[in-house]
C-alpha cells in the first residue's frame, strides 16, 4: 500500500515536470531592430553652469529643513537635532490665513519646547 502511493506521487511529480517543461514557449528576442544612431549633437560650446553653494536656512539653528515642495499647497519636511520629523503643509489656495498652516503629524506643546532647547540630542 505504501509503495503504491510513492509510485503515484513520484509519478504525478514526474508528469508535472513534463508537462511544465514541454509546454513552455521560448521567447526570442528580436534583433531586426537596427542599432540606435550615434549621438550627432555638437557640446563643444556648451557652458556648464556651477550651482552656487547657498547659505544654509537655519544656520546654527536647532532644526533643519528636508525638503520644501511649492506650488498651492507647499510641503516642507524639518528634522530636529534630535533627530524628530515635522511635517508642515501651507495651503496659499486657502483665504482663510488662520487656517493656511498645518501640521500633518501631532504637535504638541512639549514637542515645541523641545524644538527651542539648546541642548544636544
Amino acid at each position: 500500500m505504501r509503495n503504491k502511493r510513492l509510485l503515484r506521487t513520484l509519478s504525478a511529480l514526474c508528469l508535472t515536470l513534463v508537462l511544465a517543461s514541454g509546454f513552455t514557449v521560448p521567447a526570442f528576442a528580436q534583433g531586426a531592430a537596427p542599432p540606435p544612431a550615434e549621438d550627432t549633437t555638437n557640446d563643444s560650446n556648451v557652458v556648464v553652469e556651477e550651482t552656487e553653494k547657498a547659505p544654509p536656512l537655519t544656520p546654527d539653528g536647532n532644526a533643519a529643513l528636508v525638503d520644501d515642495f511649492g506650488g498651492n499647497k507647499q510641503l516642507i519636511t524639518v528634522t530636529t537635532k534630535a533627530g524628530n520629523y515635522f511635517y508642515i503643509l501651507i495651503d496659499r489656495a486657502n483665504e482663510d490665513k488662520k487656517t493656511a498652516v498645518h501640521f500633518l503629524n501631532q504637535v504638541d506643546e512639549a514637542d515645541l519646547m523641545a524644538l527651542m532647547e539648546d541642548g544636544k540630542p
